[in-house]
């Protein structure tokens, strides 16, 4: 459903900023020209991969290193409690007070706490990070085993095992949207504690539709700005103007689609 929401939402863009910002630029033919094909070289290939890498680092690295510098100050100097810089709880923390301040902004998406501020914010980093920000702020952490040393063929097998297992999965899961399985049979599955956590804070910051704000919250992370790395390459790639521009227009972009799931599912009557 999210990639679903996702293509939708980028081609309707699309056709928007076609038939408005850029309706008076000129149309450009799309010629691709192909080099010759040869058999790759180990120096070729070092090559190419040092001046790309190279060249991302020399443009990219001012944002990233600032980005993950500021929040890692936010997070290290503390505001209360009783632990020093560095040791602070997040809760203590300058982070959770700049997460509170920002936190009204997402109200009307139905969440309003720090928790969910401050995934979002480090979601600006990766948003890969965002379940694992909310297992620290919420007090439920991840469950975290010790790996077993393994060889080349078990790895290779995990690999194909998985991948199995997860097609399997998906055809399984298709019913299941619905909430029932292929027998009728509703399908509960065993809350954990961080869906506990989440879901409490979501139900009393939305009045109750902890769903609908649980939707409203997927669709924004799905939505808003993208990770820093992706800011550094749009930097680089079309400019320091299109690039606060993007990263301007995700987020009122996500915060709109988010408001209207949102209050138009309370409208409805849903969630």
């Amino acid at each position: 459903m999210a990639y679903l929401i996702g293509i939708v939402v980028a081609i309707v863009l699309g056709v928007v900023l076609k038939n408005s910002l850029f309706k008076s630029a000129g149309q450009t033919p799309f010629v691709m020209e192909l080099p010759p094909y040869r058999m790759p070289t180990v120096k070729g290939i070092w090559r190419s991969m040092w001046q790309r890498t190279g060249s991302f680092i020399r443009k990219a690295w001012t944002i990233i290193l600032a980005v993950a510098i500021v929040l890692w100050i936010l997070m290290a100097i503390p505001v209360s409690g009783d632990g020093g810089f560095g040791d602070a709880d997040v809760s203590d923390s300058l982070f959770a007070t700049v997460s509170s301040a920002v936190a009204p902004i997402f109200a009307p998406l139905g969440y309003d706490s720090w928790q969910a501020s401050s995934s979002l914010i480090t979601g600006f980093v990766a948003k890969e990070v965002v379940i694992s920000t909310m297992s620290q702020v919420y007090g439920a952490e991840l469950p975290e085993e010790p790996p077993e040393p393994t060889t080349f063929l078990q790895d290779v097998g995990e690999i194909i095992t998985s991948f199995v297992q997860a097609t399997i999965d998906t055809v399984k899961s298709i019913p299941l949207i619905v909430g029932i399985d292929l027998f009728g049979e509703e399908v509960e599955e065993e809350p954990t504690a961080l869906m506990q956590a989440i879901h409490f804070d979501f139900a009393r910051s939305s009045g109750g539709h902890a769903a609908l704000a649980g939707l409203s919250f997927m669709i924004f992370v799905l939505l808003y700005t993208p990770c820093m790395v992706a800011v550094a390459a749009a930097r680089h790639e079309f400019g320091a103007r299109w690039m606060l521009t993007s990263v301007i227009g995700q987020f009122v972009l996500a915060w709109a689609i988010a408001f209207l799931v949102f209050q138009g599912g309370i409208l409805l009557g849903l969630g």
